[in-house]
């Protein structure tokens, strides 16, 4: 989702399209977010945008504490800020539209052989990672 404090967002104005936030900074998570994040509206439509870029990162908690500071809005998982979102130190900038999910992907050594600590290690995160809210 799209991220800013409320000083930042209420700074510029109200934000009724993705192209409105290409007013404000931005604080990109590299390699995702660059000069062009795309976003798409709960109807289906799909906008890309090109923000100027204040800071990048490939750093997710200096991507988050970079956004808490006002330094830009940001593109987030939900899940991983939810106390953020509830204490509205961070709001949903565009609730309508959402910008790309992120698959989790993972690659063993061919060949039907799994050793029993990679077998352990992929049933433990398919368990935890569907028990974190905001996960879909």
């Amino acid at each position: 989702m799209v991220v800013g404090t409320p000083t930042l967002l209420a700074s510029h104005g109200k934000l009724t399209t993705p192209q409105d936030l290409e007013k404000l900074p931005c604080v990109a998570l590299a390699p995702f977010e660059s000069d062009r994040i795309p976003l798409t509206s709960q109807k289906g439509k799909t906008v890309v945008i090109s923000p100027t870029a204040r800071i990048t990162t490939n750093n997710i908690f200096a991507l988050r504490q970079a956004t808490l500071a006002s330094a830009g809005f940001s593109v987030m998982p939900r899940w991983f800020i939810t106390n953020e979102l509830q204490s509205l130190q961070l709001v949903d900038a565009l609730p309508a539209w959402r910008a790309p999910t992120l698959t989790i992907h993972v690659a063993s050594s061919p060949g039907r052989h799994q050793p029993k600590r990679l077998r352990h290690f992929l049933s433990t995160i398919e368990t935890a990672i569907t028990q974190i809210s905001g996960i879909v």
